[in-house]
């Protein structure tokens, strides 16, 4: 359960990351 909950996270925030890089270089 704790490991799903890290994997999701982790996964929201690389999402985050990417379209905010992708925002910085629009």
């Amino acid at each position: 359960m704790v490991i799903a909950i890290m994997l999701a996270t982790g996964t929201v925030g690389f999402i985050f990351h990417y379209i905010f890089s992708s925002v910085k270089l629009d």
